[in-house]
């Protein structure tokens, strides 16, 4: 129960940076991987550089297809 009321004020208090996506509830890899897609996007729009570290990419990214993501990387370029 103290799980659940502490996660509850997080969301409704913006306590946790937008960005913030693990231990969330209804936050997966595809948003980390829309979050990093959108912030690319914007950088490229305004010609500056994007840098990105993967820190733990095993896990959240298991059931990421890699040559989708390749791809998608590719024609951002």
């Amino acid at each position: 129960m103290i799980t659940a009321r502490l996660a509850y004020l997080t969301e409704t208090t913006d306590l946790l940076y937008f960005d913030q996506i693990s231990g969330r509830w209804k936050k997966s890899a595809i948003d980390t991987i829309m979050t990093l897609i959108h912030n690319i996007q914007l950088a490229k729009q305004d010609k500056k550089v994007s840098s990105t570290l993967f820190i733990d990419v095993k896990g959240p990214f298991d059931y990421i297809s890699t040559n989708q993501l390749i791809k998608i990387c590719i024609e951002l370029d």
